[in-house]
């Protein structure tokens, strides 16, 4: 393979397949080894028919592995190169590499510019303003954060995150799943809203990455106290 797992073999200038540069989770272990965990490990370019990553224990090159990503499933695959931590892998059967970086929606320009206060009459007080003037930005990696920190785990950007800290924002937990089934379901329908503003096809395409499915940002545990 000339353009992830023979990375080491490429000449100067010279390009094989289209790959995607970007930093996923998946997990790796030797082929019918059942008796040992699976290890994590942090995939930095992906194409369809390889990939590099870093992993923290050592395979031998030639080892047929068994490489777990999210979206894609379980693929077989060879270790062409190692080089320290990181080794180019080549898969026995091709993939749809957008299906590892399918997609609510990341942006991280969540800055405090992007906040306001409005005063609410009614409670003679000052309340914070919707979020405004922030787009959707399309990101291939599935671990994703925000500028601010919203939770106890900090910037992640997850669904769960953000109900770790709602009481800080003065909402119950039932008040906080019911602002998240209300987004989700205008987000749900992100497409059909772009075509009713004339949005071309491909142009939604560009920016489909930025939109991720519920299951992606939401845990089942959580996910179950809103059914």
């Amino acid at each position: 393979m000339a353009d992830i797992a023979g990375e080491a073999a490429r000449l100067p200038g010279k390009r094989g397949r289209k790959r995607d540069s970007m930093l996923l989770m998946g997990t790796i272990k030797a082929a019918g080894d059942y008796a040992r965990d699976t290890q994590p490990i942090r995939i930095r370019n992906l194409s369809a028919t390889g990939l590099m990553a870093v992993a923290p224990l050592a395979y031998d090159e030639g080892s047929i592995v068994e490489i777990e990503l999210r979206g894609v499933g379980l693929i077989q695959g060879e270790i062409k190169w190692v080089r320290g931590d990181r080794m180019g892998i080549t898969f026995h059967e091709t993939i749809d590499p957008l299906r590892a970086r399918r997609s609510v929606v990341p942006k991280d320009d969540d800055h405090l510019r992007n906040h306001a206060f409005l005063w609410d009459d009614e409670h003679k007080g000052w309340r914070l303003s919707p979020l405004y003037d922030v787009m959707p930005r399309p990101m291939v990696s599935y671990e994703r954060h925000l500028h601010l920190g919203v939770g106890l785990e900090g910037r992640l950007a997850t669904l769960d995150n953000a109900l770790s800290a709602a009481s800080r924002f003065g909402l119950t937990r039932l008040d906080a799943n019911e602002v998240i089934d209300t987004i989700w379901r205008v987000v749900a329908k992100w497409r059909e809203f772009f075509a009713s503003y004339g949005v071309p096809g491909a142009e939604s395409e560009k920016i489909a990455p930025a939109f991720r499915p519920i299951d992606d940002v939401l845990s089942t545990d959580a996910a179950s106290d809103m059914a």
